[in-house]
């Protein structure tokens, strides 16, 4: 019994705040109300939003980032696809205008010495033997 009574009321629950009893001993008082403890979670909470804040603004600034880095980069794919397309758009209009007749006296230029360099000298040979064939045609 002595050692009951130097450890103080036991509760397994929180009493009425009524009850002096309850309110004045820290093993019945409510987690809140005990001494400590209410800083100490407060604390907690604190740091936990605190990180979940600092982690929330993290991840909007690497979705903004992100979210940049997308758009220049098909900005880039775009303009890129854009200036290798253009060339390959020059000779097939060419060789449409070869194929009607148009432009059989007109060399085509090679502006490059790549894929599309070897296609404009091969639609020059072309329109050349055209010529030569149509030129033999009208004699």
């Amino acid at each position: 019994m002595a050692a009951s009574a130097s450890s103080g009321p036991r509760c397994t629950r929180p009493r009425r705040a009524t009850s002096s009893r309850c309110w004045s001993s820290p093993t019945c008082a409510t987690p809140a109300s005990r001494p400590g403890t209410c800083r100490r979670r407060s604390t907690s909470r604190a740091g936990t939003s605190a990180r979940s804040a600092s982690r929330c603004e993290l991840l909007l600034q690497l979705a903004i980032v992100f979210g940049f880095l997308s758009i220049v980069t098909i900005g880039f794919i775009f303009v890129m696809l854009r200036r290798s397309m253009r060339p390959l758009e020059h000779l097939a209009s060419l060789a449409n205008e070869i194929s009607t007749g148009e432009r059989l006296d007109q060399p085509i230029k090679p502006t490059s010495g790549d894929e599309i360099g070897q296609m404009a000298k091969s639609l020059n040979r072309l329109r050349a033997s055209l010529q030569a064939a149509m030129g033999r045609l009208g004699e």
